[in-house]
């Protein structure tokens, strides 16, 4: 990290050396799960924002801001895997699916076990 507490540029001579094991997104995009992590305000809803918004041909992309809404298991399957959208792309798409949903922190306050049903209901 430098002075101000940010991540050395990973372009920099500097970078490059102090954090050889950053990667751009692109180099870990084909895995199946990523989480962003960070304070609030460090820009994460900005990142999945920009990621959303750049076309791949080989999937469909949705960024899903439904997370802070919910509080049950129902609400979020009703949300999520009962939406048109979703029926319409399991049913006919044969690309696969990249979820971006923000806001995983503000729901575990209130759904603590929201990874574990968006593990199993994703599966």
């Amino acid at each position: 990290m430098g002075g101000d507490g940010f991540l050395c540029d990973p372009e920099s001579d500097f970078g490059r050396a102090a954090n050889s094991h950053v990667v751009p997104f692109e180099a870990i995009r084909h895995m199946r799960c990523l989480v962003l992590l960070g304070e609030p305000g460090m820009g994460k809803s900005f990142v999945a924002n920009e990621l959303a918004t750049q076309a791949y041909p080989d999937c469909e992309v949705r960024l899903l801001d439904l997370l802070r809404h919910c509080g049950t298991d129902t609400l979020l399957i009703k949300e999520l895997l009962d939406a048109a959208w979703f029926k319409e792309w399991k049913e006919t798409d044969d690309r696969h699916l990249e979820l971006l949903l923000d806001s995983l922190d503000e729901c575990r306050a209130r759904f603590p076990i929201i990874t574990a049903v968006l593990g199993r209901e994703l599966k």
